[in-house]
C-alpha cells in the first residue's frame, strides 16, 4: 500500500486528506509538528509528503528539499478544506499525468462529510454507507440547503410509499449523521412543511447578525459628541 505523510496542525484538514486518499489505496499518516516530520522521514518510507505550512527557517527548507518523494506545501487556513483537490498528488502517486480525479464531498460539520460519489457518510474516520432511499432524501435536501423541502417532494423523489416511510428513513439518516439523533442539528424538521438541511456557516452568520441587531435595538443609535 502507498503511504502518504501529512504534517498539519489542522485536524479537520488531516481527516479530509485521509478521507480523500484512502479510497485510492493510500495509507495516510498524520502528524502535527516539524520535529515529528523529521523523525518520520528518517525512520519510514513514504510515497508523498503534504506539509500544511511554509517554514521560513533555512534549515527547515533545506531538510524539505532533501526529502526524496514528492512534497506538496500548502496552507489549509487560506483554503476551504472541502475545496482541496487531491488529484495532483494522486497523479504523482499513480504516475499518470492525464488522470482526472474529483471527489464530490460536502461538509455538514467539521467531523461529518457527505460523499455523493460514494453514496456514504464520512464521520469521525468512519465510512457509513447509505441505502438508496436515504441517499436520495439526503441528496435532495443537500441540493436545497437552507430551504425547506416538502414531505411530498421527498416522498416522490425517493420513491417512498408515504409519510410513515419517509419518517423511518429520516430517523435512520439522523442515526448515521447526527451527534445526537434526538436533538438533530443537521436534518431539521419544519412541522407541517417538511425538512431542511441548515448550512452551518449561514446559521452562524444569521446568529451573529441577529445578535448585532438585538444589541443595536437595546443600545439605541450612538450619539456623537460635538
Amino acid at each position: 500500500m502507498r503511504k502518504s505523510l501529512v504534517c498539519s496542525e489542522n485536524s479537520y484538514f488531516q481527516a479530509y486528506i485521509n478521507h480523500s486518499l484512502r479510497p485510492d489505496g493510500v495509507q495516510v499518516v498524520s502528524i502535527s509538528t516539524f520535529d515529528e516530520l523529521k523523525q518520520k522521514i528518517s525512520s519510514e518510507e513514504f510515497s508523498s509528503v503534504i506539509i500544511d505550512t511554509c517554514y521560513p527557517n533555512d534549515l527547515a527548507l533545506q531538510f524539505i528539499k532533501s526529502i526524496h518523494c514528492p512534497v506538496i506545501i500548502l496552507d489549509s487556513l487560506k483554503t476551504e478544506v472541502t475545496e482541496c483537490n487531491p488529484a495532483p498528488l494522486l497523479n504523482l502517486l499513480n504516475n499518470v499525468s492525464s488522470q482526472k480525479h474529483k471527489h464530490n464531498v460536502f461538509k455538514f460539520t467539521p467531523s461529518t462529510f457527505f460523499d455523493i460519489g460514494k453514496h456514504c457518510i464520512w464521520k469521525k474516520d468512519e465510512y457509513i454507507p447509505l441505502a438508496i432511499q436515504e441517499f436520495k432524501i439526503l441528496y435532495l435536501l443537500h441540493l436545497n440547503s437552507n430551504k425547506t423541502v416538502s414531505s411530498e417532494e421527498l416522498i416522490e423523489y425517493a420513491d417512498l410509499t408515504g409519510r410513515s416511510s419517509l419518517y423511518v428513513h429520516i430517523n435512520s439518516l439522523r442515526e448515521k449523521i447526527e451527534e445526537n439523533p434526538g436533538d438533530p442539528k443537521i436534518i431539521q424538521t419544519k412541522f407541517g412543511k417538511g425538512y431542511l438541511i441548515l448550512n452551518q456557516t449561514s446559521s452562524c452568520l444569521e446568529k451573529k447578525e441577529g445578535f448585532q441587531k438585538a444589541r443595536l435595538i437595546k443600545d439605541g443609535p450612538k450619539s456623537h459628541a460635538k
